[in-house]
């Protein structure tokens, strides 16, 4: 009784139904008859050749075999699984549904953790029907027994990583239309996963590849590997918990902490990483990705409602000075603006301060602080310029989750057309100003105007943040204030 106690009641639920349901028994058994058909087919197709046993076995069918197999478990695991258990949630999250997780007394990472659980046992049910003709290709030899249960691995951790993927976009509440939308990109990366670690399979049983772990330098990477993956795992997880969780709790509290706290340790890493052994790779992987994700971050908050509700305020420490701090990571469009354009910024004075200790730094080997800085002044230009726009002139026909979208289609514009109105493709005999706007201008060989491009970028950027400051500056106004104070004024109003 304590062990039923202890497990979740979500989990539970779902395993029930899929006892319960002949749907997944009869694509049980639909999957082994077509298992045992695709292997029967493969040795089928080699007695033309061969006619006895002897034969057969030293005709060394065991990739063919195993390709066969390896491919329906991962359109399985990386396509049918992962679908099936984000749609499930996606209908649970509509309108008719939606009440049903606001009248329960069990928490939104219950429902995340419950729902992961049931869907792995059901990958460990799938994959388990597999492992007798997964060994009746070593059987057939032609393959490496470690070679094939590195593949295996690497599938079943690839299906979990989809698992999160999949649940996150399945918890966010949207229209049909762009549900419908959403759904086809989903089928296009399970498709891109399925397809990529099919290759990588052939590849590394073909020519006999794969993590060998004989020193310690390639344990230290596959360590920090699957650490990075279990950490995006964990970001993922804590976002989609955030999508379920109500309008009135603190939903970017967690994000922006797990966020904050990947990017240091990250930082520090490459940094540790570029003292111990001269190189920088590292640092330039860790600056494009910051500085992306703070952009992409700063679009997502430019798109929320102005200021902070009422319930989410009632959150506040009564400290003045905790509030202060508070403000970078409470749900709201300024909150989270100031909180991502701080990431952003502070990404590109660490990259400069480490690029210091190597000023040749080759530029395949990531951006350098020049670059890093004038990529993300442009992009954080266009985004506040975009904002700026709809909080004086746009606010009354647009909804402000059309502010990112406008961004990167204006971004998208402003790269394209210079290179288009140069007739040779190329934006070499363009002059600076012709450039204005366009973000890939600044990794052109041909185009030698990176200074012009910095003092560009940084004068449109000082503008749009100054015309976003007084928006930025009420909501903190309005957020240090003692909440108390904040519900007597409004029930005076």
């Amino acid at each position: 009784m304590s062990l039923c106690l202890a497990l979740n009641p979500v989990t539970i639920k779902e395993l029930r139904q899929m006892v319960r349901s002949r749907f997944i028994a009869t694509g049980l058994i639909g999957y082994l008859t077509v298992q045992l058909v695709g292997v029967s087919l493969v040795l089928l197709s080699s007695s033309s050749q061969t006619h006895s046993s002897v034969g057969l076995y030293s005709q060394a069918l065991g990739q063919s075999v195993f390709h066969t197999v390896f491919f329906l478990l991962s359109l399985l695991l990386l396509l049918c699984i992962p679908l099936y258990v984000g749609t499930r949630l996606g209908l649970e999250r509509g309108k008719e549904h939606l009440d049903l997780q606001f009248i329960t007394a069990l928490t939104p990472s219950q429902f995340v953790d419950g729902k992961v659980a049931s869907a792995v046992v059901l990958i460990l049910m799938f994959a388990s029907g597999s492992l007798p003709f997964l060994v009746l290709s070593y059987l057939l030899r032609g393959i490496d027994v470690f070679r094939v249960l590195w593949a295996f691995c690497g599938l079943l951790l690839v299906a979990v990583c989809c698992l999160y993927g999949v649940l996150f976009l399945g918890a966010i509440t949207a229209s049909r239309v762009f549900r419908l939308f959403m759904l086809l990109f989903v089928i296009f990366v399970l498709f891109s996963f399925m397809v990529a670690v099919n290759v990588s399979g052939a590849s590394m049983l073909s020519s006999g590849g794969g993590p060998s772990l004989s020193t310690w330098q390639e344990l230290c990477g596959f360590a920090m590997g699957v650490l990075l993956i279990a950490a995006l795992c964990a970001l993922v997880r804590t976002c989609t918990v955030a999508a379920l969780s109500p309008p009135h709790a603190n939903r970017s509290l967690p994000v922006r902490v797990w966020v904050t706290s990947l990017w240091l340790f990250w930082g520090v890493l490459c940094l540790a990483f570029r003292l111990a052994t001269g190189k920088s790779e590292g640092v330039g992987t860790w600056t494009i990705v910051s500085v992306l994700g703070s952009v992409i971050l700063l679009a997502v908050s430019a798109s929320m409602p102005c200021g902070h509700s009422r319930r989410v305020c009632a959150e506040v420490s009564p400290r003045r000075w905790v509030r202060g701090l508070q403000f970078l990571f409470f749900t709201g469009a300024e909150s989270g603006m100031v909180w991502a354009l701080a990431l952003g910024f502070w990404t590109v004075i660490a990259t400069h301060a480490m690029n210091r200790f190597e000023p040749g730094m080759r530029p395949e080997q990531g951006w350098s602080s020049s670059q890093a800085m004038t990529v993300f002044l442009y992009l954080s230009a266009y985004v506040c310029s975009v904002r700026a726009v709809w909080l004086y002139g746009l606010s009354r026909w647009l909804p402000p989750r059309l502010v990112g979208v406008i961004a990167l289609a204006l971004l998208a514009l402003g790269g394209v057309l210079p290179y288009v109105l140069a007739l040779d493709g190329r934006a070499g005999g363009l002059e600076p100003t012709a450039l204005f706007g366009n973000v890939f201008a600044v990794f052109d060989r041909h185009c030698g105007y990176l200074s012009d491009h910095f003092i560009y970028a940084g004068v449109w950027a000082a503008i749009a943040w100054t015309a976003c400051m007084p928006s930025i500056f009420d909501a903190f106004r309005r957020f240090r204030r003692p909440v108390c104070a904040v519900r007597t004024e409004e029930a005076a109003t």
